[in-house]
């Protein structure tokens, strides 16, 4: 017997459960892209800060650029924040107009126009397709390994 025969069910439904879970991570992401791209509405705003923040040590090591941003609706001043790649980051200079797009029905939801996060996307939709296909073939095994 394999390692892998010799699994307990509930690892292979813990598996299986990532799997969902993460896939399910992956559609509420498009979801709320998709309801920016249906519903969202531009407004100009004013880049308020910028701020690189370095993860990690060495071959390890991360740079995660963050832009706040305010806008103006109605008299009203919302502000957001949004991570953005370094292709993003680097031309915009605080105080300098940005486009924000929002949500009418809920405008202190908002995103800045022009970047989207496709890396959280990807790994999820990674993540769960390769643990979805190990519990469905571990199941696969089992079955066969015990008729």
């Amino acid at each position: 017997m394999s390692n892998h025969e010799t699994r307990p069910d509930w690892f292979r439904l813990l598996v299986v459960g990532a799997g969902v879970g993460s896939l399910g991570f992956a559609a509420w992401l498009f979801y709320g892209d998709w309801r920016f791209a249906r519903e969202g509405r531009s407004v100009q705003g004013i880049v308020a800060a910028k701020t690189t923040v370095v993860q990690g040590t060495g071959t390890k090591r991360r740079k995660r650029h963050m832009v706040r941003y305010r806008y103006t609706l109605d008299g009203r001043v919302f502000g957001g924040q949004d991570t953005v790649t370094g292709a993003f980051f680097e031309p915009l200079q605080e105080g300098a107009p940005v486009e924000v797009v929002y949500r009418p029905d809920a405008p202190e939801h908002s995103r800045l126009r022009g970047h989207t996060r496709w890396f959280a996307k990807f790994f999820a939709i990674a993540f769960g397709s390769i643990c979805l296909l190990s519990g469905a073939r571990s199941g696969r095994r089992r079955r066969h390994s015990q008729a």
